[in-house]
């Protein structure tokens, strides 16, 4: 603040404080504040400044006044999936990793992962960082989480291959957030693996007469 007699701020209050020991007449004096916005802020922020004169003031009705900003989030919300074993034999169970991350700078609220599971595989388990997901039909879904800038969730899920499943089996996750997505081309994975049926042929032989 050019000019100013002092200025101080009270990290308590939050408060930041100019004085200005006289202002003359028709003199403006401007000093400028800035600060930092946290990433999980979110709405509108409101900086009110008031000015105190000792000795009191012929018009105290315009010694206050507000600046509104309106915040807009902005995130990079990304999936990466893998899959412990991409040959598996008919009945054996697979698992699946996915992590679910947060680049930033804001924090993405209302964060939804879910897994279909493709044909060929029956459910047995999911989880996001110990909740448990729920399974409706080929669809598994898991509860809304929040990720602040830079933090990342894992995901695990197993599937059993069914005893008479051939060939490439997809699964594929997506995710989704509240509005502030800067791009949502990473917020699909899928991962492949391939059923080989296996089957144990036995011949038996009888004679009539011996």
């Amino acid at each position: 603040a050019p000019d100013a007699t002092s200025t101080n701020y009270d990290s308590a209050t939050r408060t930041v404080t100019v004085v200005y020991d006289s202002v003359a007449l028709a003199v403006t004096r401007s000093f400028t504040v800035s600060a930092s916005i946290n990433e999980e802020a979110t709405g509108t922020l409101d900086n009110t400044g008031n000015i105190v004169i000792d000795g009191g003031d012929d018009d105290a009705s315009n010694n206050t006044a507000t600046a509104s900003t309106t915040l807009t989030p902005q995130f990079d919300v990304t999936i990466d999936k893998t899959v412990d074993d991409t040959t598996p034999a008919p009945t054996t169970d697979v698992t699946y990793t996915i992590e679910i991350a947060n680049t930033g700078p804001s924090t993405a609220t209302t964060v939804e992962l879910s897994d279909v599971i493709p044909t060929g595989m029956t459910f047995v388990s999911a989880a996001l960082e110990g909740q448990a997901g729920s399974v409706s039909g080929s669809d598994i879904t898991f509860a809304a989480v929040s990720l602040d800038s830079n933090e990342t969730q894992t995901a695990t899920i197993v599937l059993t291959v069914d005893a008479n499943a051939s060939g490439t089996l997809t699964n594929s996750a997506s995710v989704t957030a509240d509005s502030g997505e800067t791009d949502t081309t990473n917020n699909t994975d899928s991962v492949s693996i391939t059923a080989t049926p296996e089957a144990d042929l036995s011949i038996a032989k009888t004679v009539d007469q011996a």
